[in-house]
């Protein structure tokens, strides 16, 4: 390096010294508005956690100096807050701003309502049903790993099971579009928003879905089940297709299997019930009824060496050839 250049670098870091000092000696209101604006700018960038941590050091501000702050913060704080799952800090920020002003203010029932939201939330957190302890196949809210107090709603809970997101989260559940993973024991899902999104913690709207074991589906959500057309394709080349009602497939389905095998027919809550067609690669076909997800009734079956024949089920058994 040139002694000019070292020079340089000399009074640069003099200046910057400066400059440091400069700020750190601002008087406390104008950090606080400071402060203020660059949270302001954090929660525009979808990063309430760190508004709040600018809102503490306010607070911090306030104790030691012995500050009168405006009553805009304490409307702020509760906002901020309240997106970034701190509910009493929400709702004691809100009473202060409710009692430091006038009804007639125009900020009033909004701060009303942040406190009445902060509440019900607070409630919600101390009702929840969360995952921790739960056996298989639980419907359960389930922490999202490394993001404490960020919940996602699980459907059906997996053995030694653990969820990742790499979205945001607001109000104590993960939020917006993103990524979802979830893995567990002998497997795993991950789970991302193709025009969907999570509202409030559950999967809303189109999302495409891809097994470890090599199966896609894809589909739509309302409130964290499948409700709408879906398409499964499984690792073996078998597709489905048809709909979910409420989480259950409900109404008409077709199945095909990458040898020719093909069936069609519908579906109640779930369980196969009414009539199905059903045929084989071999060239032999069935068509007869299901009842709560049993073969049950008169079916007609062609093809073999037997030609056209009737047979008859109960309850899913055998009981008559012809």
């Amino acid at each position: 390096m040139t002694k000019g250049a070292s020079g340089a670098s000399v009074l640069f870091g003099v200046w910057l010294g400066c400059f440091t000092v400069a700020v750190a000696q601002l008087p406390p209101q104008i950090m606080v508005e400071r402060y203020l604006l660059r949270a302001d700018r954090l929660m525009a960038d979808k990063d309430p956690k760190a508004a709040l941590d600018l809102m503490k050091k306010i607070i911090g501000l306030q104790e030691e100096h012995g500050l009168t702050l405006p009553n805009r913060f304490h409307f702020r704080h509760a906002e901020v807050a309240l997106t970034a799952g701190a509910f009493q800090d929400a709702m004691d920020a809100a009473s202060k701003y409710l009692l430091a002003v006038e009804r007639t203010d125009p900020r009033f029932g909004e701060a009303l309502g942040l406190l009445d939201d902060a509440e019900q939330l607070q409630i919600w957190v101390g009702t929840r049903q969360t995952c921790t302890g739960q056996s298989k196949g639980a419907e359960c809210w389930m922490e999202v790993s490394s993001r404490p107090e960020c919940y996602v709603w699980n459907v059906e809970l997996q053995p030694g099971e653990t969820v990742t997101w790499n979205g945001q989260c607001s109000r104590g559940r993960a939020e917006g579009k993103g990524r979802l993973k979830q893995v567990w024991e002998d497997g795993y899902k991950i789970s991302s928003t193709s025009g969907g999104s999570l509202q409030e913690g559950k999967n809303h709207g189109d999302w495409s879905e891809y097994l470890s074991d090599g199966s896609f589906q894809h589909g739509s959500y309302v409130e964290g089940r499948r409700h709408g057309s879906w398409s499964l394709l499984s690792a073996d080349g078998k597709s489905q297709n048809g709909s979910y009602v409420e989480g259950k497939k409900h109404g008409r389905w077709s199945e095909h299997q990458m040898d020719g095998t093909s069936e069609e027919g519908p579906y109640v809550e779930g369980r196969r019930h009414g009539r199905w067609r059903e045929r084989q690669s071999c060239g032999t076909s069935q068509e007869g009824s299901y009842v709560a997800g049993k073969r049950h009734g008169r079916w007609i079956v062609q093809g073999g060496n037997k030609g056209v024949r009737e047979v008859i089920y109960t309850n899913g058994e055998l009981v008559e050839r012809e």
